[in-house]
């Protein structure tokens, strides 16, 4: 059994009141003790409980009349200014590092230290990592 949530469309995981059927590759079908204990831990560890309402706090912020309207890159600063974060690590691939420098400067912007590390730092060819 291949498990994958690329044939979902009930996405009950957002929209547990979905009426539509999960397809049988769920994971939440097939790993359901895993999800239990992931929820119960996020009832009585204090920091994840922390972090999930911030994301809850900037879910409810994101959504307007129209539906959500923040981009991602708005939502994730929204998210680390409601958990408090004055520093921001972005990792990227080499092949994105263009991509990953626009990413660090809006968040400089935003008034975020950012720190940014490519998956080449420190120059190790590939075939001397194994």
């Amino acid at each position: 059994m291949k498990i994958t949530c690329a044939e979902c469309n009930a996405y009950k995981c957002r929209y547990p009141e979905s009426k539509l059927s999960v397809p049988g590759s769920c994971p939440r079908k097939h790993y359901g003790k895993i999800l239990n204990e992931t929820v119960e831990k996020s009832r009585t560890d204090s920091e994840i409980h922390r972090i999930n309402i911030a994301c809850e706090e900037v879910l409810k912020r994101g959504t307007g009349p129209l539906g959500y309207h923040w981009t991602r890159i708005r939502e994730l600063i929204e998210y680390a200014r409601v958990l408090h974060y004055s520093k921001v690590g972005v990792a990227g691939c080499i092949g994105l590092i263009e991509e990953s420098k626009l990413l660090a400067r809006i968040l400089t912007e935003a008034g975020f230290q950012v720190v940014l590390v490519s998956c080449m730092a420190g120059g190790l060819p590939v075939a001397n990592s194994g």
